[in-house]
């Protein structure tokens, strides 16, 4: 009685495949699109597929382009250091402990703009400035939103924020 109940339910387990090819395609159009039949042609590409697709590429290559040539000379002007101690610990009303922040403020001048941009170095407070920067020598530097980024003779940039921009009467 055991046997006959496996053999009832393994009919049941594996359904009969009762439609045909032709049926499937019928009820199922989108499912033939996708099988890879040998004695079928592939789709080929209408002229407004190969647009869109260059499309495509030439507003994803067309940021990258434009950025390489962005960069614009310039000469520095000056180099102001400000110092801002920030108190840590009072006693009273007199600071017991605090440190320093050191900001410069470089003063670019281009054409008919002068740009004033705040650097703030990473290792505080006596952060290296790059060699290059010297008063009265060329820079070169790129704007981007309220960022000034200087490009360094050995191809790194550093990253400064933007101040203010002042029309230029004379160097």
């Amino acid at each position: 009685m055991s046997s006959s109940a496996n053999i009832k339910l393994s009919s049941r387990a594996a359904p009969r495949n009762t439609c045909s090819a032709e049926h499937r395609r019928q009820i199922f159009p989108h499912l033939s699109a996708l099988c890879a039949h040998p004695n079928k042609q592939k789709p080929v590409p209408s002229r407004i597929h190969r647009r869109i697709f260059a499309a495509v590429i030439f507003a994803i290559l067309l940021p990258t382009a434009a950025r390489a040539d962005a960069y614009v000379q310039g000469t520095l002007l000056a180099i102001h250091t400000k110092v801002q101690t920030t108190p840590i610990s009072w006693l009273w009303n007199t600071v017991v402990t605090s440190y320093d922040t050191v900001h410069y403020d470089l003063r670019i001048w281009t054409g008919n703009q002068i740009y004033i941009a705040e650097y703030v170095p990473l290792i505080q407070p006596d952060g290296p400035l790059p060699t290059e920067w010297q008063t009265g020598r060329p820079i070169s530097f790129r704007i981007e939103k309220r960022q000034l980024v200087i490009k360094l003779s050995y191809g790194n940039e550093i990253r400064t924020n933007l101040l203010r921009r002042e029309p230029a009467h004379s160097p």
